[in-house]
């Protein structure tokens, strides 16, 4: 008679059901120095707008706040498809660690947005000049002004939504604002 190892079960069950049940994993690399809080209420913010954008496979998204990004970038958006059977795809989130809290907020929905364009198969990046966009060539890209890539005016339409359903939804769960945002700080994306 076969015989099976109940922990041998137990640990099979468990893989099966963390599959099954699996979410987008969020870390913050913090090399720039923000507060622990200011931490939290961003992976809380990108957790929540993985879920509104509906994304809901096995993945790991990394936000780097970094010191170093020009002044004309705010954020960037890497992803990579699935390394090996044992790694699920990785997206890198670069966010300036120069912005106030609410332009971290502003770009870090515009970045998911772009995560769910990548997800989708919506938006594959050939190379650095060089992107598809729902099927589309779209070659020189550094030509083509900012606006008037189709990507970044969905991404830009798409995180203002995104950026009033999470004000809503703070609004019932929190009653002052956290201590790192200054009295005078707002955007007009959020009103």
């Amino acid at each position: 008679m076969f015989h099976i190892n109940p922990l041998y079960f137990f640990a099979f069950f468990c893989l099966i059901a963390g599959s099954l049940l699996a979410k987008p994993r969020v870390t913050i690399l913090n090399n720039a120095g923000i507060s622990e809080e200011e931490k939290v209420e961003l992976v809380r913010a990108a957790d929540f707008w993985n879920s509104t954008l509906g994304i809901e496979e096995q993945l790991s998204i990394l936000i780097i706040l970094n010191p170093n990004l020009p002044e004309t970038i705010h954020g960037y958006t890497l992803f990579k498809d699935k390394i090996n059977k044992y790694q699920g795809r990785q997206i890198t989130i670069g966010l300036s660690s120069k912005l106030t809290y609410q332009k971290k907020l502003v770009t870090l929905a515009h970045e998911m947005v772009h995560v769910k364009q990548f997800l989708d198969g919506d938006l594959i990046k050939q190379d650095h000049q060089n992107y598809i966009w729902k099927g589309k060539f779209w070659e020189n890209i550094d030509q083509v002004c900012y606006r008037q890539r189709p990507w970044e005016h969905e991404a830009l339409t798409k995180a203002t939504k995104l950026l009033k359903i999470w004000k809503k939804e703070q609004n019932f769960k929190i009653t002052t604002q956290p201590s790192f945002i200054s009295s005078k700080e707002t955007v007009p994306l959020l009103d």
